[in-house]
């Protein structure tokens, strides 16, 4: 067919999209960005050739975010932004166009939703919170017009946990606990009529898992046991389910570790150690298979965080720093991957703060000056929020206590 024929361009940009999306899930994030850009460069020219088509310009603004979704995988959030206000300001012009258009304005609050997660990932937790809240505020009255729709629930719900989210990090925990307290209601009743949703099963575990991570800091033990444990069970039966599904499988991991935390925190060492075992276990697994999502590698050096503090809590320090040092080497890699990602830069000062923790002697005074000196400069940009603010001084205290017994 002739490539300047515009149905012939429109079939080879979504063929394109296919070969992608099935490359994506292969876990080769690389490729399939390179595809979804060669799809993107035949959506362009068609929307130049028919710039009022509105089928195209969505079509346009999806390969843009799916772009997006993977250059944030691997660690580039100053491109992902780009490409997310890309889309959203496509986006907001087609739900402008047409208000009653449910699938538009659902396209702007997701992409919303996207571009607050960057924010948070840079420390602007203010931002994030409010395109959040512009994003539930569309969701809210998309669920209102067609409360029956699973979806529309659906998408409240997971507003409602990331303004928990955000909320929790800002140091508001009674807001947090008040959104997913609405949350965890809404998603319960989806999975329960509809037993055999494994998606919908999944976002009750999530939720549960956010009502625990405000029980647990609060002092509840019990009741974020409880919470965690049951998500636990839900995680591991989707994985078993699907276990070649990387979310399911990183799913599991994460909730393995809450469980083991809960364990560690009364005295079951050994119970404890056996989970978080296996959730590195896991966490290894899927970051080889996909060496370029970051997130997975970020799995891997939080697990290694974890039992190295096991073990110095026991005092092991030799195993510890062994964890520790293999954390740091991860943390160092990301941090240079993406110089805007704060949480990212917080992370490798804690690597470096634990090395130092389990370090005599002037390696101990080389890892706390490295962590003072990053520290100091996100101090400076105004880049640290909630208890992170705390870090600089923690630090200072901490070499000069080093500095004395060294004289």
């Amino acid at each position: 067919r002739d490539i300047n024929d515009k149905q012939a361009k429109l079939d080879l940009a979504l063929a394109v999209e296919r070969v992608a999306e099935v490359v994506q899930r292969t876990g080769d994030t690389a490729a399939a960005l390179a595809a979804f850009e060669e799809g993107l460069g035949l959506l362009h020219a068609l929307v130049a050739q028919d710039p009022g088509n509105t089928e195209w310009q969505r079509d346009l603004s999806v390969c843009i975010q799916a772009i997006a979704d993977l250059k944030l995988r691997s660690g580039d959030s100053a491109g992902a932004m780009a490409s997310y206000q890309e889309a959203l300001a496509i986006s907001r012009g087609l739900a402008r166009a047409d208000t009653e258009n449910v699938q538009w304005q659902r396209d702007v609050s997701l992409l919303l939703e996207r571009v607050g997660e960057i924010n948070l990932r840079a420390g602007d937790i203010l931002a994030a919170l409010a395109v959040n809240e512009e994003s539930l505020g569309i969701r809210r009255r998309l669920a209102a017009s067609d409360p029956q729709s699973v979806d529309r629930q659906t998408d409240v719900s997971i507003s409602l946990e990331k303004i928990g989210e955000m909320r929790l990090y800002n140091g508001d925990t009674q807001g947090a606990l008040a959104a997913y307290e609405e949350m965890l209601p809404i998603r319960r009743r989806l999975a329960e009529a509809e037993p055999g949703n494994a998606e919908l099963a999944r976002g009750v575990a999530a939720g549960l898992d956010r009502i625990g991570d405000v029980d647990l800091p609060e002092g509840d033990v019990d009741g974020a046991q409880a919470v965690y444990e049951e998500s636990l069970a839900i995680r591991r039966h989707l994985a078993e389910l699907d276990p070649d599904s990387v979310d399911r499988q990183r799913d599991l991991s994460l909730s393995l570790g809450r469980v083991g935390d809960i364990k560690l925190r009364k005295g079951d060492s050994a119970g404890a150690a056996a989970l978080y075992d296996e959730a590195l276990g896991i966490a290894r697994t899927l970051a080889a298979k996909d060496p370029n999502n970051a997130d997975l590698q970020r799995d891997v050096a939080l697990s290694l965080d974890t039992i190295g503090g096991m073990h110095f809590s026991a005092g092991q320090t030799e195993p510890a720093l062994a964890s520790y040092k293999e954390a740091l080497g991860i943390s160092r890699s990301l941090a240079k991957l993406d110089p805007d990602n704060v949480q990212w830069k917080v992370d490798l000062v804690v690597s470096l703060y634990k090395v130092a923790s389990a370090s005599l002697g002037p390696p101990r005074k080389v890892a706390l000056i490295e962590a003072l000196r990053i520290a100091e400069r996100l101090e400076r940009d105004g880049r640290l929020s909630g208890d992170q603010k705390t870090i600089p001084d923690d630090l200072r205290a901490m070499l000069a206590r080093t500095q004395q017994v060294s004289q």
